[in-house]
């Protein structure tokens, strides 16, 4: 995952950092991840799709800094994701993808509102 900067609140509620009564986010060394699924959409992606990753732990994130130069070159952040399967009804589950179309329109809207988990209920 690379993003510019990768923001407190995920620091905090993922990997285990703590806001102390300054404001400051603290990295603990032996600070408690929590799983999380991350849910995204690829921009430019014809097929509109979404796309879900089951129980995902992140690893530390990379930093690198750099002087002020003549050009601005913006610098990200990056960290390792893993994802670990997850028992769904009974399936070992790992990510999903869900396209727009008329069918799947409800569920595509409120794809960000909360994790969709799969329905392995056959239709008839």
């Amino acid at each position: 995952l690379e993003m510019a900067i990768i923001p407190d609140w995920f620091k905090i509620e993922a990997l285990g950092w703590v806001k102390d009564e300054n404001g400051m986010v603290i990295e603990i060394a032996d600070g408690e991840q929590k799983p999380f699924a991350l849910l995204f959409e690829v921009q430019g992606d014809k097929a509109k799709k979404r796309y879900v990753y089951y129980n995902c732990n992140s690893g530390k994130p990379s930093e690198e800094h750099g002087t002020i130069e003549d050009t601005r070159t913006p610098q990200t952040q990056t960290s390792t994701i893993t994802i670990i399967p997850e028992e769904i009804e009974g399936k070992s589950v790992v990510k999903g993808s869900l396209e727009m179309s008329l069918e799947t329109a409800t569920a595509f809207n409120a794809f960000y509102d909360s994790v969709l988990l799969p329905d392995f209920t056959p239709t008839p």
